[in-house]
């Protein structure tokens, strides 16, 4: 046997289905002249057991793990839409086929169950005529016993209309459908925008860090009449004996300007062909 996970939406969520549903139920009410009222969402073994024994149902998505259905309080589809729109209960058809007012009111019902499957995140199948008696039949099935138990995750949604004495519509979703739904719509938190970006760790921010040494050995001071009479080849005899550490300096530029700062001392050698200096750990600089 399946074990059934247990499933209780809090208000938050159940919030976020009235929300996703509303848009639709308000446009096909404005399109259709009805006046619009609230839209509430509830665990559906909340709801009252006499609401739900009256309710005619029919199906909405024929989904195999996530249905919906929707029906009205006590009356039929045609006869409620009929009051609802008309303020007047439906007149039987005669010999002559449906009344207007009758036709009317079932190319509204279809049209809303078309308008609900824009809120929902399952579509919902478009339905054939319900004043016909195929239609009746077709739809004649009602949400398990299951969902009204506690925990089932099953959500009622009552669709309210701006008048008191309006026929009670409902909107039920399996579990499997009310999880997707809540899912669809509930919304991410949102970081602050003051927070601040997370810090890249030291070994990462100077990861292959290209920057510019400079080692130097210590200077000397020239006469302007020394350097003038400098030529090609000529030898200049430094203070620096070659057994003492060099300085080695980071170049780097701050606002514009080039700034040299020491960093360590280093001796001078030769790694093959090429030049090279042993930097010291912690030498005194010349």
């Amino acid at each position: 046997m399946k074990p059934t996970p247990l499933r209780w939406w809090s208000r938050s969520d159940l919030d976020v289905v009235a929300g996703a549903i509303a848009p639709a139920w308000q446009r096909w009410c404005a399109d259709w002249d009805v006046p619009t009222g609230l839209v509430i969402a509830g665990n559906a073994c909340e709801s009252g057991s006499d609401d739900r024994s009256r309710i005619h149902w029919h199906v909405c998505d024929r989904s195999e793990d996530a249905r919906s259905w929707l029906g009205f309080a006590g009356m039929a589809p045609t006869a409620a839409m009929t009051s609802l729109m008309f303020g007047a209960p439906p007149v039987h058809a005669g010999r002559d086929g449906p009344t207007i007012a009758a036709e009317v009111a079932g190319e509204a019902w279809n049209d809303l169950c078309r308008a609900l499957a824009s809120g929902l995140s399952t579509p919902l199948a478009a339905k054939q005529p319900v004043n016909t008696p195929a239609a009746t039949a077709a739809e004649a099935s009602t949400p398990p016993a299951s969902d009204w138990r506690p925990w089932s995750g099953a959500i009622s949604i009552r669709l309210a209309d701006g008048t008191a004495a309006a026929p009670l519509l409902i909107l039920q979703l399996s579990p499997a459908a009310a999880g997707r739904l809540v899912v669809a719509h509930r919304v991410a938190p949102i970081a602050p925008a003051h927070a601040a970006p997370k810090l890249q760790p030291l070994a990462e921010a100077i990861d292959r860090k290209v920057v510019r040494l400079s080692v130097e050995l210590s200077g000397m001071t020239l006469d302007l009449g020394t350097l003038q009479s400098l030529r090609a080849g000529d030898v200049l005899a430094l203070s620096h004996r070659l057994d003492h550490p060099l300085q080695v300096s980071l170049h780097s530029a701050i606002g514009g300007r080039r700034v040299s700062t020491a960093l360590c001392a280093g001796l001078l050698g030769a790694r093959g062909d090429r030049r090279a200096v042993e930097l010291l750990r912690d030498p005194v600089l010349p």
